[in-house]
């Protein structure tokens, strides 16, 4: 009777196993088939509306002087507010573009039709434009205040990290199918050969 109880027990981990490395296993896919995604679109990334972490900032840039980090920590807030405000107030806008987006994405899949989809995606930059342009008003300001109370070194470093964080707001491209390098050297063989018996 052990025996069997040890043996049910035993199934139901190895059930309890399988079903976990299948839920990994498929979140994993679900992730990367949304960052190759040629629907995704995030309205906020699009607008360009981004805040900072200070304590990221102060890693990046190697700030370790705590009269400084309170300084910076103080820029750095102000201009995640200053963009909060800013998303507040075109927070109907904000709105309108992203039930637009989700409408030209069902009918964009509905339709197979992913230059629909492109031509949403213009059309909904075009409208987010005035908020773009506000949110880089407000960081050059946030860069004009950093100069002043970092080094050369750090406010370089500052500069990077920006533009790593820039990158990321981009939408990934839909990854494109990989020809085998042998499987196109056979392919390019055999068009050869066609082309050597037409003439």
């Amino acid at each position: 009777m052990k025996s069997y109880r040890f043996k049910i027990a035993i199934l139901f981990l190895f059930v309890l196993q399988i079903n976990s490395a299948h839920a990994q296993l498929q979140a994993g896919n679900q992730k990367r088939a949304y960052e190759g995604d040629s629907y995704a679109f995030k309205v906020e990334n699009a607008a360009g509306i981004v805040r900072y972490d200070t304590d990221i900032v102060f890693k990046k840039i190697k700030i370790k002087k705590a009269p400084k980090k309170q300084e910076v920590s103080q820029i750095i807030a102000a201009f995640n507010h200053n963009v909060d405000k800013i998303k507040f107030v075109n927070s109907v806008l904000l709105n309108e573009v992203r039930t637009f987006i989700d409408v030209k994405k069902m009918e964009a899949k509905l339709t197979k039709n992913e230059a629909l989809m492109r031509t949403a995606k213009v059309t909904a930059k075009q409208r987010l434009q005035p908020i773009r342009f506000l949110v880089a008003t407000e960081a050059q300001k946030l860069n004009n205040q950093l100069e002043k109370v970092l080094s050369k070194k750090q406010f370089k470093k500052w500069k990077r990290y920006v533009e790593n964080e820039k990158r990321l707001l981009k939408p990934k491209a839909p990854d494109k199918p990989r020809v085998n390098a042998a499987k196109a050297g056979a392919m390019r063989n055999n068009y050869n050969r066609q082309r050597g018996r037409r003439y």
